[in-house]
């Protein structure tokens, strides 16, 4: 920096704000970075997708936090839709298992409409089950039994079947639901 009276000093330009105490003799660094893992953890999990997503793409290190699974799991609580068993211990096919990260960035996709078809239940045999909606229930036919899943108020429906009914000894063809009563045949 060159002065009008054409001595030269340095000016130092310090990255990092310092902020004063009330007196003005304590000088405070504050950095979100400066924090330990376990700290942000904690931030990062009251944040939304939006603030998750930005923060992500601030440095490096906020990006491999805010990646963790910890950090997604207050947010997949309230984004959750239906998971089978094997969603629970590994995907069927593989050996990976979807991070929670991956579970809510689904969520959020199908709420938006933005979704690819993904199988429900797999069937071992070669069968094509009945599908029926009817008073925010979703009746299924899996092998021999037929099974109705409530649909919550946000849209998802619930993990485990409401109504479970057995009978056949045959693999459930078709059925018809009407006025709470269930007609089925079997193959």
């Amino acid at each position: 920096m060159t002065l009008g009276s054409g001595k030269q000093t340095r000016a130092s330009v310090n990255s990092r704000p310092m902020y004063s105490g009330q007196n003005g003799s304590c000088w405070v660094q504050n950095r979100l970075l400066d924090l330990p893992d376990d700290v942000i953890y904690v931030i990062l999990s009251y944040c939304d997708l939006q603030s998750l997503g930005r923060l992500s793409q601030v440095c490096r290190r906020l990006a491999y936090l805010s990646s963790q699974d910890c950090v997604w799991l207050e947010l997949r609580k309230r984004l959750t839709a239906v998971r089978s068993k094997e969603d629970r211990h590994k995907t069927r096919g593989s050996h990976k298992r979807l991070s929670v990260r991956e579970h809510c960035r689904y969520a959020i996709n199908w709420m938006q409409g933005h979704f690819k078809d993904l199988r429900l239940i797999h069937h071992g045999v070669k069968q094509l089950p009945w599908l029926q909606v009817n008073n925010h229930n979703l009746w299924v036919s899996y092998k021999n039994q037929i099974r109705c899943y409530k649909q919550q108020t946000n849209g998802f429906l619930h993990e485990l079947p409401m109504k479970l009914l057995r009978g056949h000894r045959d693999d459930v063809g078709r059925f018809v639901v009407r006025d709470n009563m269930v007609v089925s045949g079997s193959r």
